[in-house]
């Protein structure tokens, strides 16, 4: 029998969050936060609202066997929050 992995898949495709206004304007991004689930996907909108984003969460194992692929990295973009530091 070969080796199988079972993968999460979540949507919050829909939700409002772009439309939210604590003040401080509405949001230019929009994360569920720190996730450290193994194995998991999170489809959202894009802030655009042109298009659907995909928050995947993996081992450094399985994320070195997907960054050469060119066929989807194509469509990859790095996630803003690397930009700012807490």
């Amino acid at each position: 029998m070969g080796r199988f992995k079972v993968v999460s898949f979540k949507s919050v495709v829909g939700l409002p969050y772009y439309e939210v206004d604590f003040g401080w304007g509405k949001p230019v991004w929009f994360s569920l936060g720190p996730l450290s689930f193994p194995d998991l996907a999170i489809l959202t909108n894009s802030s655009d609202g042109e298009g659907i984003e995909a928050l995947a969460v993996m081992s450094k194992e399985d994320m070195d066997k997907f960054e050469p692929e060119t066929s989807i990295m194509a469509y990859a973009s790095p996630n803003p929050s690397i930009f700012f530091s807490l």
